[in-house]
């Protein structure tokens, strides 16, 4: 696990300083995102699309025991969901020291269950959201710099990896 994150973030366009890498044991929050990954494939009559995504989190008191909490989020580009991204630079963008070249930040690397995906074309937005789009699992569209996946369920996303990080040059966010 260590290995492969630190390769992630070497990969990064950005030079970061990786200050801890916690590996998450969330065995309830698993079995959780088994049973959504079937459900999704049933609903969507074929993949529950699963993906190791990054997730800036902004409250790690709760995060390592209990997972993330879609209620307790700030509203983003697609409403008040749980933002994920592929790419770490664009998961940054959510962070709450982001500009501050001292603080010590969290990434969370999660498995999360996107099933069928609602897309936003390039430029578009729903702010107001508070869950999926009828007949979706999960929304989806470019933001910034990279696609940002968002889901409105915590059991969506299963916590596998913390990683406390520094971003020593802000010009580069």
């Amino acid at each position: 696990v260590y290995d492969s994150v630190r390769a992630e973030f070497l990969a990064a366009e950005s030079a970061i300083d990786i200050v801890a890498i916690i590996s998450v044991n969330t065995e309830d929050t698993s079995q959780q995102l088994m049973f959504d990954c079937v459900k999704a494939a049933i609903e969507t009559g074929g993949a529950a699309n699963v993906q190791t995504l990054w997730h800036a989190a902004n409250d790690l008191s709760d995060v390592a025991t209990e997972g993330l909490d879609a209620r307790i989020v700030k509203p983003s580009y697609f409403g008040r969901g749980l933002h994920f991204s592929a790419n770490i630079i664009r998961a940054n963008d959510n962070s709450v020291g982001r500009g501050c070249a001292a603080s010590v930040r969290a990434l969370v690397r999660c498995r999360v269950t996107l099933g069928r995906q609602h897309e936003y074309s390039l430029g578009r937005f729903d702010r107001a959201l508070v869950r999926e789009p009828g007949g979706y699992n999960s929304v989806t569209g470019f933001v910034r710099r990279a696609v940002e996946h968002v889901v409105y369920s915590a059991t969506q996303a299963c916590v596998e990896t913390i990683v406390l990080y520094r971003f020593p040059n802000t010009a580069f966010e």
